[in-house]
């Protein structure tokens, strides 16, 4: 049981931190380097916002509910939010294109 445990807090913690850097990643191409700023303030405001609203209810619903609703509503505000990222423009990427490919032989 501590084995599966374990292993489970890590597989949580790395699928956190690549969900995190493509997250970053994401937000980094889709915004100038004018906003950037404004953007992770924002960002970061936002989550320990989240964080706050977390730990005064997830507990709470955990006790009075059980442990699985409180793990059902936290994956469903995640995918929730996953989904905006859909709606994230592609446009203001700072990437330089690639070369052209050439053309012909020889």
């Amino acid at each position: 049981g501590l084995l599966t445990a374990g292993a489970a807090y890590v597989l949580l913690f790395v699928g956190s931190s690549v969900a995190g850097l493509l997250c970053l990643e994401m937000t980094h191409n889709a915004v100038t380097a004018a906003e950037r700023t404004t953007v992770t303030s924002t960002s970061s405001l936002s989550l320990q916002a989240g964080g706050i609203l977390a730990n005064l209810t997830l507990g709470t619903l955990a006790v009075q509910a059980g442990v699985a609703a409180a793990w059902g509503l936290s994956a469903a505000v995640v995918l929730a939010s996953a989904l905006l990222f859909v709606r994230m423009p592609v446009t203001g990427s700072s990437r330089a294109p690639g070369p052209a490919a050439r053309a012909g032989s020889g």
